[in-house]
């Protein structure tokens, strides 16, 4: 026969003990998971935000490199802004050709010869935002052209993934105006 002290050493948890242990077991693996969902949507905001920093960044830098590396003519070659997202200019080096950057939809394009038509290659995207103006700077001869990029990037804070913010890159682009 069995003793009581044998049958207290033997004894399993009971239903209710079972139970809380599940509740509790379950809270735990749910914040872990939910811990783990907030930092990937956090890791795919900062990833996204790279990304369309690094293509802006990229494409300001194309820009800036096709310009200062053009040779204007000072007379005739100057840059002209057609509109606020496109910018036309000859090369003295090629002067029956007429090269152009503009944005088309989030696409930032050049082409060396427009009279070739309306494809270009495409230098940066996405980007949300293309504005040229020209400065000509009467003391030192030279003409300038600012270029601000801008691109939307999304923004994870407050549990709101679907906020997108604003960033842009300016820079001047002084021109040579020699052959």
């Amino acid at each position: 026969m069995s003793r009581p002290a044998d049958r207290a050493r033997r004894r399993a948890f009971t239903l209710v003990e079972t139970m809380i242990a599940t509740v509790i077991g379950t809270l735990i693996a749910g914040a872990l998971v939910e811990t783990f969902l907030i930092s990937a949507r956090a890791m795919e905001a900062v990833t996204n935000q790279v990304r369309r920093q690094s293509q802006a960044s990229l494409g300001l830098d194309r820009i800036a490199e096709i310009l200062r590396n053009g040779i204007f003519d000072p007379g005739t070659s100057t840059p002209q802004v057609v509109s606020a997202s496109e910018i036309r200019f000859r090369d003295a080096r090629n002067p029956s050709a007429t090269a152009r950057i503009w944005l088309s939809g989030e696409r930032l394009m050049y082409d060396a010869d427009v009279s070739g038509g309306d494809s270009g290659r495409v230098l940066a995207e996405p980007l949300s935002g293309l504005t040229f103006s020209t400065d000509p700077d009467p003391l030192i001869g030279l003409s300038a052209v600012s270029v601000q990029i801008s691109y939307d990037y999304m923004n994870f804070r407050d549990h709101f993934p679907d906020e997108t913010r604003n960033a842009t890159f300016v820079t001047s682009v002084f021109l040579r105006n020699t052959e």
